[in-house]
């Protein structure tokens, strides 16, 4: 009865991470077998009735160490929990290379996604000004295919992109910690009780945490995904609140990084990103800028 008191009190410390519940589960399904094996090894008296509890015995413990294998080398992030780790610091900064370019080729994607603006201009009504003896131009003409050799010269090859959303989210924030004086760390994931969130970076002073969500853009691109994936970051605030704002401040900053800001309706952006979280802060930088300060 002792026995069974000192495995339960084991155990559970076993629960607190992944690792100690594999080992749990090994431990446990061992015991069952040792218990069948002990108490009925007597009644399995043919070789048909032995052999399954057999190759049980002998094939367990090599698909237990491969699937061990497996989780070391793809996922060995999600083998450790929080208290495994000196400090929350060390938890913060946990996030594989697959994970960053997942990412950015997300952003990637919703950039490349976005349909290019069409300055509309009504030449029907131009020319019938200049000229109401000319045929009105219909909409079926040379227009697809000026729309599609815009198309031909934005094409780009996909790593080249990543790359380019890569350099703008370093760059913006070398340029950022100058700035507001502090060490940002760049693609981090945090643990919260609603799931792992992916921060594009993130620092700290003495007083407030700021988090700082980077987008690139084209500036020929239409900005709606553009203002949907910046409410979607603003959205997860109440959730950034409770994980950082007991002991200090949050300040949330939305990075745009715009291939020219020529045309940039700054004012436009700042009131979208503060009608949905008004402390937001928003940053607007050049690429061709960065590029040329940072590379």
């Amino acid at each position: 009865m002792n026995n069974i008191g000192d495995f339960l009190n084991n155990s559970k410390g076993l629960t607190k991470n992944p690792l100690g519940i594999i080992a749990l589960f090994v431990s446990l399904i061992y015991g069952f077998a040792c218990l069948v094996l002990s108490s009925s090894i007597a009644n399995l008296i043919t070789p048909e009735e032995r052999l399954p509890l057999i190759w049980f015995i002998i094939l367990f413990p090599v698909i237990i160490l491969l699937a061990f294998v497996l989780l070391v080398i793809f996922h060995h992030t999600k083998l450790y929990a929080p208290s495994d780790f000196r400090g929350d610091d060390s938890f913060i900064k946990v996030l594989d290379n697959k994970s960053i370019y997942e990412k950015q080729l997300d952003e990637v994607i919703t950039l490349e996604t976005a349909p290019i603006k069409e300055e509309i201009i009504d030449l029907e009504d131009n020319l019938n000004e200049q000229n109401e003896s000319i045929e009105p131009i219909t909409p079926d003409l040379e227009l697809p295919k000026i729309v599609e050799s815009q198309n031909e010269n934005n094409l780009m090859i996909k790593d080249d992109l990543v790359k380019i959303h890569k350099n703008a989210e370093s760059w913006a924030v070398q340029e950022l910690s100058l700035k507001y004086n502090i060490v940002f760390q760049s693609n981090i994931s945090v643990s919260t009780a609603y799931g792992k969130l992916q921060l594009d970076a993130m620092g700290k002073n003495k007083e407030t945490v700021y988090i700082l969500e980077i987008k690139y853009w084209e500036t020929n691109k239409s900005d709606k995904k553009l203002k949907l994936s910046i409410q979607d970051f603003l959205l997860q605030s109440e959730k950034l609140e409770k994980l950082f704002k007991t002991n200090l401040n949050l300040k949330l900053v939305v990075v745009l990084v715009f291939d020219s800001l020529r045309n940039v309706n700054g004012a436009q952006f700042t009131t979208f990103v503060k009608s949905i979280y008004n402390d937001a802060h928003v940053e607007f930088f050049e690429y061709s800028k960065l590029k040329k300060d940072y590379e």
